[in-house]
């Protein structure tokens, strides 16, 4: 399995997506993105999606020159027409205009629809905590196409994973959640298939609704399923969380959920200003929970976001799934891109 250099991976990703047609702003967002969502060992949501979106922006699902614009703002209030663009570059976008408003009104709502895929929406959250903001970001779509989780107690899919983000300014970096509804998103599945590897117990349903541990059920004939967040018994949380996203980020946005005349993804980001002593108080509040006892004391407690955070911090090299590399190979050679170089292992 392939692992490559940073500076040589953003050079041909950028590459890729401006000869498939992107903007340079455009192509340099959705690669730094993606960069630094595999540096996090986030894979799901990483290098693995170039291929992807290369197929997509082929296939029309979405455009790669277009950008996003503000279609309305009421005061705190505000609407963002996708246009089709690039889920990521909708994103930056929601986030600056859900910092500007919590600024100056106090708190923010921002919605984003019409959009490409969004990527790791923690990234949304993180930008507004570094602008000393509490957020909340919620994604999911619209059409019926990639409906992967089932109902609490159906085997049917109904939702997308509907993920939620967080985040909270810190003394240092924010401290960013960022989790689906459901088990896993879909990227990790498919990162587990890509690898050959078997999803852990608890993670996939298949057909009948039975648990299974193998990633192709999700991409078989009969169609598995995702399963909630909570599992069989506490399933219903994650069912009830779910739903909230799909209100929240489409149907109050706007769009049907079953319109298939869209690339699928919307946002909603929320924003809210704090005290001059919120800081403060959370740093007191946090370490009080870090100060819990660890049952295995070579585990010690770790917030939200810290296990990602410490994976890019020693991260010299970017992984590549062997499926990945080899599309990355057929779309290099169709847009006439050279492939980057191979490193000899991950801390080359």
């Amino acid at each position: 399995m392939p692992y490559i250099a940073v500076d040589s991976m953003r050079a041909f990703a950028r590459n890729i997506f401006e000869r498939s047609g992107a903007t340079l702003t455009n192509a340099s967002i959705v690669t730094d993105h993606l960069i630094d969502s595999s540096l996090r060992g986030m894979h799901s949501h990483g290098l693995l999606r170039i291929p992807q979106y290369l197929d997509e922006a082929a296939d029309g699902a979405f455009d790669p020159t277009a950008t996003p614009e503000v279609l309305r703002r009421d005061g705190a209030r505000i609407n963002i027409a996708g246009n089709r663009a690039f889920g990521q570059v909708g994103g930056q976008l929601a986030a600056s205009e859900a910092i500007d408003a919590a600024i100056k009104e106090g708190c923010s709502f921002v919605t984003a629809t019409n959009l490409g895929h969004t990527g790791r929406i923690g990234t949304y959250a993180e930008t507004i905590g570094r602008a000393g903001l509490v957020s909340i970001v919620f994604a999911s779509g619209t059409g019926l196409e990639g409906r992967r989780v089932a109902p609490f107690n159906a085997r049917e899919g109904r939702l997308i994973t509907n993920p939620i983000a967080y985040s909270l300014p810190t003394d240092s970096e924010p401290l960013v959640a960022d989790f689906a509804t459901s088990a896993a998103a879909e990227g990790v599945v498919r990162s587990l298939r890509n690898r050959g590897l078997p999803a852990p117990p608890g993670m996939l349903l298949d057909s009948f609704g039975h648990p299974t541990l193998d990633p192709n059920v999700l991409y078989g004939d009969p169609i598995g399923t995702i399963a909630l967040l909570g599992g069989e018994t506490f399933g219903y949380k994650g069912f009830a969380l779910s739903l909230l996203v799909e209100v929240v980020s489409t149907l109050a946005a706007g769009p049907e959920f079953d319109d298939e005349n869209s690339p699928h993804n919307t946002l909603a980001v929320i924003a809210l200003a704090v005290d001059a002593g919120f800081r403060h108080r959370l740093e007191r509040y946090l370490a009080f929970i870090r100060s819990a006892e660890p049952i295995n004391p070579a585990k010690p407690v770790m917030l939200p976001g810290e296990p990602e955070q410490k994976a890019a911090a020693s991260a010299r090299n970017l992984f590549i799934d062997d499926v990945t590399w080899d599309r990355l190979a057929t779309w290099s050679a169709k847009l006439h891109a050279t492939m980057p170089s191979i490193e000899s292992d991950a801390l080359a």
